[in-house]
């Protein structure tokens, strides 16, 4: 009886070892595993809709700067952190109403990451219960990473 604790233990241990030893060795890769979503309907794509496994080693930094973007954009401020002015102008051409983000996914390329996000309109009235997803694309520039919805990715 007194051995069971101690080889679950050993096991545990060594589980969690095998898994911090792979995440170390896939540091670059920002999403250990993605499963894509089953859901037969055309609302969600399956990197919003699917579950992905993040890196815990990951670079965060593109991550901060699309908070830092999709916070101006819902507190209806021009975001300084786009790529270029005249995203930037467009931006604030068009206030979104105030929503709340959750990262979904990540796709890492050289100097360029698309990150998926599910949106929720924190709005009052009709269209308070509406929801979305998007992707928000940042370019690794001289400057740090700036987002850059030239492509035609954004929002809702």
């Amino acid at each position: 009886m007194k051995r069971w604790p101690k080889t679950s233990l050993k096991l545990l241990l060594a589980i969690s070892l095998c898994a911090a030893v792979y995440a170390v060795v896939l540091k670059r890769a920002p999403v250990l595993f993605h499963w894509n979503g089953s859901c037969v309907c055309t609302d969600y794509s399956p990197e919003v809709e699917g579950f992905s496994i993040f890196n815990p080693f990951r670079s965060r930094e593109p991550e901060r700067r699309a908070d830092e973007f999709l916070r101006d954009l819902s507190q209806q401020k021009c975001p300084p952190a786009a790529a270029t002015q005249a995203m930037t102008s467009a931006a604030c051409r068009e206030p979104f109403p105030p929503f709340a983000w959750e990262l979904k996914h990540r796709e890492d390329q050289p100097h360029k990451v698309r990150l998926y996000f599910a949106f929720k309109r924190l709005s009052d009235g009709p269209d308070s219960s509406y929801s979305g997803e998007g992707v928000v694309e940042l370019v690794d520039t001289e400057g740090g990473w700036k987002a850059d919805m030239t492509d035609g990715l954004g929002i809702w």
